[in-house]
């Protein structure tokens, strides 16, 4: 690969993970702590159907050989053992981030389920209130 097209390939790269990161801060923001529950099962389907895709394709077993085979020199079941170990490597991090997410979202959506509706975190009055630690402005004492 030539030095220019490392460098396009690395700004798409890049240019894609921005906008990836940009649709999960909207999805969270339409859809809260859910949003991010989504998208870890998202992220865990997309990595369990390439981890599954490697072995075999369930849309062409017979139309594709299997990639590694016993009657194959162990040279050749070498080299596939090694790509597959790489990319095991690479969709354990895509898997783990799945998990984080679905984590993350579970927890956000526990802790905003457990305070009712309206009310609001201790030392923050609502709007048109005075704050708690003072009376209302018609019970206030002057001296």
């Amino acid at each position: 690969m030539s030095p220019l097209a490392a460098v396009l390939a690395n700004a798409a790269a890049s240019a894609l993970l921005v906008t990836l990161v940009g649709a999960v801060f909207l999805v969270v923001a339409l859809l809260g702590p859910f949003g991010l529950v989504l998208l870890g099962l998202l992220t865990l389907v997309v990595c369990v159907r390439v981890q599954l895709g490697e072995l075999a394709p369930a849309w062409a077993t017979l139309a594709t050989p299997p990639r590694l085979d016993r009657r194959d020199p162990p040279e050749r079941q070498a080299s596939v053992l090694a790509e597959r170990a790489e990319r095991e490597g690479q969709l354990c991090f895509y898997r783990r981030t799945g998990l984080g997410l679905l984590a993350a979202g579970i927890l956000g959506t526990a802790a905003t389920r457990r305070r009712p509706t309206g009310q609001r975190p201790t030392g923050q009055p609502s709007a048109g209130q005075p704050p708690i630690d003072q009376p209302p402005i018609g019970q206030r004492r002057s001296g």
